[in-house]
């Protein structure tokens, strides 16, 4: 089935029908990507090591919030 089939079929539906295709579908775009997700967390966690091994220094959240 087609994108424009696709369509032409939603169009066809009742109201309460159409808003829970379009619920489900933004739903769907609200899911983390469970890959990206995981890239995020080891990043975190090299930072935070690379912090307590002194290899990188804190900004002060004075420092950040001034510019």
């Amino acid at each position: 089935m087609s994108n424009r089939e696709i369509i032409e079929s939603a169009l066809k539906l009742s109201p309460p029908e159409k808003l829970f295709i379009v619920e489900s579908i933004l739903r769907s775009l609200d899911e983390p990507n469970k890959e990206i997700e995981n890239i995020w967390i080891e990043e975190a966690e090299k930072r935070l090591q690379d912090y307590r091994d002194g290899k990188l220094e804190g900004i002060p959240m004075e420092d950040i919030f001034k510019k």
